[in-house]
C-alpha cells in the first residue's frame, strides 16, 4: 500500500472516529460553535477531558495528510486524489453547520439533513483516499457481493447519523419521537443486517487472504457485535448513548470503504 494515502485514510478514520465520541459523550458545544476555536481554549478543554479538542485537532491533520496526498498522487491518479480533496472540504463545511445545528442556529430541513449529508461526505474522503492506497488489483470471486454491502453500510451509516441528528437537535429518543425516527431506525436496521451479511458471504468467495479481505470480515464482524450495544444505549439515553457510538460510525466506515475499493479493484483483476 502506498503510505501517505493510507496515513490520511486513518487520519479521516479517525476524525470520524472522534466525532462521533463526543456526540457519544454528550459533547459537541464545549468549544462553541466557532471553529476551530482559539488554541488556549482547545488545549484547556483538551486538559479539563473533553475529546471535542482532539477531533478538532485531528480534522487540521487530516486536512494537512489529505492535501499531501493529493499533491503527491494527483498526476498518478487524478480523478481519486481530486475526490478525496474535494470530499474532506465538503465534509469539513458540513462539520461546521452541524455545529450551527446544535447551537439551533441551522434551520429545518437542514439541521437534519446536514448529519448523514457530513457522515457520507466523511465516508467518501475515506474511500477515495484507500483507493489511492491501494496500488495493485484484488480479486474476489463474486465481487457483485461487495457492491451490494458496499450500498447497505452506506445507507445503513447515513441513517444512523440521520437518527443521531434527530434525536441531538430535536432533543428526543427514538421511543418517544415521531414515527419517522422508529421508521428510519428499522431501515437502519434491516440496511446494516444486509450489509454485514453480504460482506461476510464476498469473504467466504474471496480469491485471496490479504490485509483488504480481512480488514472486510472485521468491519462485518465488529458492526455485528457493536450494533446492539449502541442501540441499548441509545434508548437508555439518546443525549449520550457513549463510547460504542464512536465504535459504530468506524466501523461503518471500514466496512463501507473497504468493500467499495475491494469492488473497484476487482473489477480491473
Amino acid at each position: 500500500m502506498r503510505r501517505l494515502p493510507l496515513l490520511a485514510y486513518i487520519l479521516i478514520v479517525a476524525t470520524s472516529f472522534t466525532g462521533s465520541l463526543t456526540a457519544g459523550l454528550g459533547e459537541g458545544l464545549d468549544l462553541g460553535s466557532s471553529w476551530p476555536g482559539a488554541p488556549a481554549a482547545l488545549l484547556a478543554q483538551l486538559a479539563g477531558g473533553s475529546v471535542e479538542p482532539l477531533h478538532r485537532i485531528l480534522t487540521v491533520l487530516a486536512g494537512v495528510a489529505v492535501l499531501a496526498a493529493f499533491l503527491a498522487n494527483l498526476r498518478r491518479n487524478a480523478p481519486a486524489s481530486a475526490g478525496m480533496l474535494a470530499s474532506l472540504i465538503a465534509t469539513a463545511l458540513t462539520g461546521r453547520l452541524i455545529l450551527l445545528a446544535l447551537a439551533g442556529q441551522l434551520s429545518p430541513p437542514f439541521d437534519l439533513l446536514v448529519y448523514p449529508a457530513n457522515n457520507l461526505l466523511a465516508l467518501s474522503s475515506a474511500s477515495f483516499a484507500l483507493a489511492l492506497a491501494v496500488d495493485s488489483e484484488i480479486p474476489w470471486r463474486r465481487p457483485v457481493l461487495l457492491r451490494g454491502a458496499a450500498f447497505w453500510a452506506a445507507t445503513a451509516s447515513a441513517l444512523g447519523a440521520f437518527l443521531l441528528g434527530f434525536q441531538k437537535v430535536e432533543r428526543v429518543d427514538v421511543l418517544s419521537g415521531p414515527p419517522v425516527l422508529r421508521a428510519a431506525l428499522g431501515l437502519h436496521i434491516a440496511a446494516a443486517l444486509l450489509a454485514i451479511a453480504l460482506a461476510m458471504s464476498a469473504y467466504k468467495h474471496r480469491a485471496g487472504n490479504g490485509a483488504l479481505q480481512k480488514a472486510v470480515l472485521w468491519a462485518a464482524a465488529a458492526q455485528a457485535l457493536i450494533g446492539p450495544v449502541v442501540l441499548i444505549g441509545d434508548l437508555s439515553s439518546y443525549w449520550s448513548p457513549g463510547f460504542p457510538v464512536a465504535l459504530h460510525t468506524a466501523a461503518a466506515h471500514l466496512l463501507a470503504s473497504t468493500c467499495i475499493v475491494a469492488y473497484v479493484r476487482s473489477r480491473r483483476a
